[in-house]
């Protein structure tokens, strides 16, 4: 049973790219090396646990409260620049 990531398409593409740090430091270092892993290297939730020995629940957790931060971070970064366009 997985989970339904959605993150903007946009967001995605920058963080895939590398540009993580477009969002400023937003994660601990455990957390960035999970999420970097789950969407940048495709790897599933189980995937990581075992390479980094952990269990699974810990790395759904971490990229859960990783893209939650990113959409509420995000909502504020596209309003701003909604604001420059109109």
């Amino acid at each position: 049973m997985g989970i339904s990531y959605d993150l903007d398409s946009k967001a995605l593409h920058r963080l895939k790219t590398g540009d993580v740090d477009a969002f400023g430091d937003i994660f601990r270092k455990y957390s960035r090396k999970i999420f970097l892993l789950h969407f940048t290297e495709d790897l599933s939730n189980k995937e990581i646990a075992k390479r980094l020995s952990v269990s699974e629940e810990n790395v759904e957790m971490q990229v859960r409260r990783s893209l939650d931060y990113l959409r509420k971070h995000l909502k504020k970064y596209i309003a701003s620049v909604a604001l420059l366009y109109l």
